[in-house]
């Protein structure tokens, strides 16, 4: 009850978590004869779902998965960092791959064959949750010691090397929490950082939650960075030795390739302002970023069908009167995406502003 209870949990929270980890848990459950289990797991996750649905009504499961589908397919959304391979391989996180395929080898050998299976069905789980959220820090590597730990032989066993394999899982487990430690003692400590903190350097990440807050270094350090090998610049030498994506276009007219790095309130604050002052203020606008949320930080309605983030398509942009296209984009490969799309379509689009931040454009009718 316990294990499908928390899997329902999970399936609705983060489904790829879900997907990472389900047959692991189950391929286990089976391997170690744990059918009653296994039923009874089943049963607890329906009837999470049955409480969802007489909570939020069936729609929500075609909605939920709408919305997965829609990530799976989107472009901008396929991998927030480093790929597959990467995570996996790369320096960052051999050692931590290492370390788990030695914790399964060292399982058969101390005669823990079921185990061992069990936590080499999980690996690709633990990698695959690494490579879907930003960053890449292999968060589950510092739970490795606490899955082996009970699971240490209580006579002595040897390999073929002559290990002790007590031992060599002590051993293991050490070298768990020591590539695990900084991440974890990051998060740790991050909760009596926040209390000590008077607020005097936050403000608000959105207007009217007082509660939701960030630095303002973060908030308000209009960083970006701009590619010189464009447009004809001192470097514009270099720019066939490149593999430069396309820079991107509106109504024949190439944007410069420049990029946000921090400061998305200030991005918000400026935007927002230069229109409502132009006014523009309660009119439809598609934001062409990744960051499509200006109805949070102004007077502006929201689209239909659209969210705070960008995943792909052009979701929102049949309910728009008006398109943003910002100058200095959080997100220049989702304005290129976002602009190439529009232009396939075939909408006609005619300038009526251009400011310090954005250029705006009024969709003319079909």
């Amino acid at each position: 009850v316990f294990i499908g209870t928390l899997m329902a949990i999970l399936a609705m929270i983060k489904m790829t978590y879900f997907v990472a980890l389900a047959p692991g848990i189950g391929v286990g459950m089976l391997v170690q004869r744990q059918k009653k289990a296994i039923i009874w797991a089943i049963l607890a996750g329906l009837v999470v779902a049955l409480a969802i649905t007489l909570w939020q009504g069936p729609d929500i499961w075609s909605g939920y998965i709408s919305d997965l589908l829609a990530v799976a397919r989107s472009e901008s959304r396929q991998r927030p960092g480093n790929t597959f391979g990467a995570v996996i391989g790369a320096p960052a996180g051999i050692g931590c791959s290492l370390a788990v395929l030695m914790a399964v080898i060292l399982l058969r050998q101390g005669r823990r064959s079921e185990q061992g299976l069990i936590l080499l069905l999980l690996t690709p789980g633990f990698w695959y949750i690494t490579f879907q959220n930003y960053g890449n820090d292999p968060q589950w590597i510092i739970l490795l010691p606490f899955l082996l730990w009970p699971l240490r032989p209580q006579e002595p066993v040897r390999n073929g090397f002559g290990w002790d394999i007590g031992q060599a899982l002590f051993f293991l487990m050490a070298i768990s929490l020591a590539l695990g430690a900084t991440s974890f003692l990051n998060m740790a400590y991050s909760p009596f950082r926040h209390l000590k903190n008077s607020g005097s350097d936050t403000t608000e990440l959105v207007p009217g939650y007082p509660d939701l807050r960030l630095t303002n270094q973060r908030a308000y350090s209009a960083d970006a960075g701009v590619i010189l090998l464009e447009n004809g610049g001192p470097y514009a030498r270099y720019a066939d030795v490149n593999e430069m994506p396309p820079p991107a276009s509106i109504n024949g007219e190439t944007l410069t390739h420049c990029e946000m790095r921090i400061g998305l309130k200030a991005y918000f604050e400026a935007m927002v302002t230069d229109l409502e002052t132009e006014g523009y203020g309660g009119s439809r606008v598609f934001i062409a970023d990744i960051f499509g949320s200006i109805w949070l930080y102004g007077s502006f309605p929201v689209l239909q069908g659209s969210a705070p983030w960008y995943y792909g398509g052009l979701i929102g942009w049949d309910d728009a009167t008006h398109l943003a296209v910002p100058k200095c984009a959080t997100s220049a490969r989702s304005r290129r995406s976002i602009l190439e799309q529009i232009e396939e379509s075939g909408v006609t689009l005619r300038e009526v502003w251009r400011g310090d931040t954005l250029i705006l454009f009024e969709r003319r009718p079909d």
